[in-house]
C-alpha cells in the first residue's frame, strides 16, 4: 500500500516545486510592479503639484454665527476677485452651525472642521481660501486643524467686505 503512495508523491513533489516556485515569481513582481508604479505616480504628481501651485483651490465658509448668513459677502468678493470667480461650486466646502459655540457644541463643530479639511485634502487641494465668519474660539479651532494641511489663506470681514489677510501661516524664515 506504502509503494503507490510514493510513487504519487514522487509525481507530485517536482509538480508542487514547480508550482510554488511559479506562484512567488508571480507575487513579487506583482507586488514590485506596483510599487514601482505607484512611486512613480506619486513623485509624477508631487513634481506636478510643485509646479502648478494653485492650480487646485478650495473655497472653505466656515459660518459660526446664528441669525447671519455670509453666503452674500462671500458671493460678492467671488465676484470681485478673478482667483475666487475661477473656482468652480464643487469646491466649495460650506460649514453652518445655527447655535452659538458652546462647550457643548465644540465636539460638533470640530467634527466638521475635521471632516471640511479631509474633504479638502481629498479633492488635491494646493491653496484653501477660507472665510471665517464666528467667535474667536472657532478661529482657533480652524486654525489648528487647517494649520498642517494645504497653503491658507484667510479673508477676513473688514468694514463691509471680505478682505484678502494673507496665509494662515508665515514660510519659513518670515516668522
Amino acid at each position: 500500500m506504502w509503494e503507490s503512495f510514493t510513487g504519487i508523491a514522487s509525481f507530485f513533489d517536482p509538480v508542487s516545486a514547480v508550482v510554488g516556485v511559479v506562484g512567488a515569481a508571480i507575487t513579487l513582481l506583482g507586488a514590485f510592479r506596483k510599487v514601482v508604479f505607484r512611486e512613480c505616480r506619486r513623485w509624477l504628481w508631487i513634481r506636478q503639484a510643485r509646479k502648478h501651485v494653485g492650480q487646485r483651490p478650495v473655497l472653505l465658509v466656515v459660518d459660526f454665527l446664528p441669525g447671519k448668513n455670509i453666503d452674500a459677502a462671500v458671493a460678492l468678493a467671488r465676484q470681485n476677485t478673478p482667483s475666487l470667480r475661477d473656482i468652480p461650486d464643487e469646491r466649495v466646502i460650506r460649514i453652518n452651525i445655527e447655535q452659538w459655540l458652546t462647550p457643548d457644541a465644540m465636539p460638533k463643530a470640530h467634527g466638521l472642521i475635521h471632516r471640511a479639511a479631509r474633504d479638502a485634502l481629498a479633492t488635491g487641494a494646493d491653496v484653501i481660501h477660507l472665510f471665517y465668519a464666528g467667535p474667536c474660539i472657532g478661529a482657533a479651532l480652524v486654525g489648528a486643524e487647517l494649520a498642517n494641511t494645504a497653503k491658507v489663506l484667510v479673508y477676513q470681514h473688514d468694514q463691509g467686505a471680505y478682505r484678502n489677510f494673507g496665509p494662515l501661516r508665515l514660510p519659513r524664515g518670515l516668522d
